[in-house]
């Protein structure tokens, strides 16, 4: 039987579960972590989320922003306004439609985002070995991270 008829080789199978499930917990180790950079400040799960996809995608709509992350509009809202009030945030009118409006990181954001990926850095590097292939690492994650929304 070809396996491109019924799915990835057994083998394959097994290892692409295993990296969604590493994955998965390793995002729950951290997201649990405290920050020991008393500049950060700590944001709800939901926060993080909605934060990272702004500064992925600045000038996005509210809406594409909810339907992007699978998220209730009153949930999006919620956080939007929890990212807002911590300064994070900016709503600017959007030029082509001046009654719906577009999501910006503000600077604010961006040096506490900057933090997290440095201490997350310094708490990683210790544990990945020298030899690992981390470019390759984060090139395939960013892949599947395209792919899956």
């Amino acid at each position: 039987m070809d396996s491109d008829d019924h799915g990835p080789e057994p083998d394959r199978g097994d290892d692409l579960g295993a990296l969604a499930d590493l994955t998965v917990r390793i995002a729950r180790k951290l997201a649990a972590h405290r920050f020991q950079d008393p500049e950060i400040m700590p944001l709800s799960d939901l926060d993080g989320m909605v934060l990272r996809h702004i500064d992925d995608h600045p000038g996005i709509s509210p809406s594409q922003l909810a339907a992007d992350l699978v998220l209730q509009t009153s949930n999006a809202s919620a956080s939007l306004r929890s990212l807002e009030a911590k300064g994070f945030l900016t709503r600017v009118p959007d030029p082509s439609d001046g009654r719906c409006v577009q999501l910006f990181p503000t600077d604010a954001a961006r040096r506490s985002s900057e933090r997290v990926r440095a201490e997350w850095g310094r708490l990683l590097d210790p544990l990945v070995p020298p030899e690992a292939d981390v470019p390759a690492t984060v090139v395939l994650l960013r892949a599947l991270d395209s792919s899956l929304s």
